[in-house]
């Protein structure tokens, strides 16, 4: 038990100091087309689950980032397949321009799309074929996964 503990202190710490880690490109800068890209193993124990998919694309003043999971868990004959899409398209600078979220539970899918429109956002929302859409006020300073940077 005391082993198992000191592995998930050892493994949360390496990811926390990964997060503070060098980018391996120029954040100011990026080279155009794919300049960076991550692929991470999902486990559960020592059965592999799923994987993590981010990749950071510049198209001219914009970046535009992709993080795409897929798990699979099962019991006996009984299956359940989970997946997440995130988009987000912002400038070179990190200002947001527009994003899409797709999460896939079983047959149930849900997206959420967003645009940055003046100084607020619209946001829909769509799920079992009802659709909603918002406005609201962007809040200053805020920033999207290309901002972070």
């Amino acid at each position: 038990m005391k082993i198992r503990k000191i592995l998930l202190w050892l493994i949360f710490f390496g990811v926390s100091l990964s997060a503070w880690a060098e980018p391996p490109f120029d954040v100011h800068n990026p080279g155009e087309g794919l300049f960076f890209e991550e692929w991470m193993s999902v486990y559960f124990g020592t059965l592999k689950i799923g994987y993590t998919h981010t990749s950071y694309v510049r198209r001219d003043n914009e970046v535009h980032t992709r993080a795409t999971t897929f798990m699979r868990l099962g019991r006996g004959e009984v299956e359940i397949t989970m997946g997440s899409d995130q988009r987000t398209v912002e400038t070179v600078e990190g200002k947001a321009i527009s994003f899409k979220f797709e999460t896939q539970l079983g047959s149930m899918p849900l997206v959420q799309e967003g645009e940055r429109v003046g100084d607020g956002i619209r946001v829909a929302t769509a799920q079992v074929g009802n659709r909603q859409e918002r406005r609201y006020k962007w809040k200053r300073g805020a920033v999207m996964a290309w901002g972070l940077t």
